[in-house]
C-alpha cells in the first residue's frame, strides 16, 4: 500500500515541481510559436496559391484560345465556333483536379457559343466581366489582351482568365472557384 501512496504523491508532485512547471511552460511556448507561425505563414501561402492559380488560368486560356484561332484559320470561323467543334477544342479544358474549373466561349453579341451546361448555350452571358468585354468588342475595340480577373457570381468568388481572338469573333473564358482552390489551405 505504501508504494501506491508514493506513486500518487510522485505524480501529483510532478505538476508542482520545477521540472513539471518547466515542461508545461515549454509545451505552452511550443503551441504559441506554432500558432504564431501559422498566422504569419498562411496568408503568404494563400497569396502564392492565388497567384499560381491565376498564372495557370492565364496560360491555359491563351493556349486554348490560340488553338481555337488556329482551327478557325484552317477551317472557317462559323464551323469552328459550332457547338460540336468547340466541345472538341475546349470541352475538357480546365485546371486538373479542380472540378469547378471549366471553359466556355461567348460570341461578340454576348451569347454563349459553348458551355459545359448545355442549357446555357444560346443564352446571354451572365458574367459582368464578360459582358464588359462584349461591350468593348461592340464599340469597335479589336485588340483586347488576355487577362485574369476575380469576380463574384451568385455569391461565389471566382477566378477567370479570358482570351479574345484578333477579330473579336469569340471570347474564351476559363474559370475556377476560389473556395475549391483554397480548400487544401483552409483545411
Amino acid at each position: 500500500m505504501e508504494t501506491k501512496e508514493k506513486s500518487t504523491k510522485k505524480s501529483g508532485f510532478f505538476l508542482h515541481s520545477i521540472k513539471g512547471r518547466i515542461s508545461i511552460l515549454l509545451l505552452t511556448c511550443i503551441i504559441a510559436v506554432v500558432a504564431i507561425l501559422l498566422l504569419l505563414i498562411l496568408p503568404s501561402v494563400r497569396n502564392n496559391m492565388k497567384r499560381l492559380t491565376q498564372n495557370y488560368l492565364y496560360d491555359i486560356t491563351v493556349s486554348a484560345g490560340d488553338r481555337v484561332s488556329l482551327a478557325a484559320s484552317e477551317s472557317d470561323m462559323e464551323t469552328t465556333l459550332g457547338i460540336e467543334s468547340l466541345g472538341d477544342l475546349i470541352g475538357n479544358v480546365g485546371i486538373k483536379g479542380i472540378a469547378s474549373s471549366y471553359a466556355y466561349a461567348v460570341g461578340p453579341d454576348g451569347t454563349m457559343l459553348y458551355h459545359p451546361t448545355e442549357s446555357k448555350i444560346g443564352q446571354l452571358v451572365e458574367n459582368q466581366v464578360v459582358s464588359g468585354i462584349v461591350s468593348e468588342i461592340q464599340s469597335g475595340k479589336t485588340n483586347i489582351e488576355p487577362q485574369v480577373v476575380t469576380y463574384k457570381f451568385k455569391g461565389v468568388t471566382k477566378y477567370a482568365a479570358y482570351y479574345v481572338n484578333a477579330g473579336g469573333d469569340f471570347i474564351l473564358v476559363i474559370s475556377a472557384d476560389e473556395d475549391e482552390i483554397m480548400r487544401p489551405i483552409t483545411r
